[in-house]
């Protein structure tokens, strides 16, 4: 007999039904591992010391961590993120949920408030793409 879950064994990355109507998950990121090949696609993920599941790293997620703990990657290391589910993530022409990171510094042990992160200032290419002249 051919197993069904021996085929499709869980991958161990976050899924947006993950989250879904749970609170936001605080956690620590252990490393970053680059350039790792999931099914056809070559992608970083994200592990944690909190958690066992991973995280692949998308643009928008990416895009926060970097603006709460650094351009730096290898210096995301030990920071904590806050992952939610968005279920307004535009894919195609329909919104499906996906997994995001709060764009806020958990807060820490000591029960003080979450540090919030001012949006970056736009930039022409975040505004309009690349323009050729």
């Amino acid at each position: 007999m051919t197993s069904f879950i021996d085929r499709y064994p869980k991958s161990g990355y976050f899924k947006a039904a993950d989250l879904l109507g749970q609170p936001d998950l605080n956690v620590q990121i252990d490393h970053v591992e680059f350039d790792v090949e999931i099914g056809d696609k070559t992608r970083d993920v994200v592990e944690f010391k909190n958690d066992g599941r991973s995280l692949v790293l998308n643009h928008a997620c990416g895009s926060v961590i970097a603006a709460l703990h650094g351009d730096e990657i290898e210096g995301w290391d030990g920071k904590w993120i806050s992952l939610f589910t968005d279920t307004t993530v535009k894919f195609g022409n329909e919104n499906k949920p996906g997994i995001r990171v709060r764009p806020v510094v958990p807060n820490s042990s000591n029960g003080a408030s979450p540090t919030p992160v001012p949006p970056a200032e736009p930039t022409l290419t975040q505004d309009f793409g690349t323009v050729d002249f």
